[in-house]
């Protein structure tokens, strides 16, 4: 699916997240890191701190400056993620970030 398109579908409004999950391959950037044998070899292979590894997948976002690095790896290890894997995580993420401000907004 294009990317554009992923990320209008998560971020207009019209689109229930069941939906969006539908379209997704996957649904928490730790999926994407639990792709490696170990987070430690995630780590090691983008070249960050393990603790820096583990605040992406509590915070449940990993900042797009380390995508290309991510693709790059992921690409070596020929594991399945694509920019549109990653863009659609990210427009899901930013989608229940505002969603979130909204509500608590009132």
């Amino acid at each position: 699916m294009h990317v554009a398109m992923i990320y209008a579908l998560c971020n207009n409004g019209n689109m229930s997240n069941e939906k969006i999950y539908d379209i997704l391959r996957y649904k928490h950037w730790k999926q994407v890191i639990a792709l490696w044998p170990t987070a430690r070899e995630f780590a090691s292979e983008l070249n960050v701190q393990y603790s820096t590894v583990c605040s992406w997948k509590m915070r449940n976002r990993i900042p797009p400056e380390y995508w290309l690095e991510i693709l790059a790896a992921a690409r070596l290890r020929k594991y399945k993620v694509g920019p549109t894997d990653l863009i659609g995580l990210a427009a899901l993420y930013e989608r229940k970030t505002i969603n979130h401000k909204e509500r608590h907004k009132k």
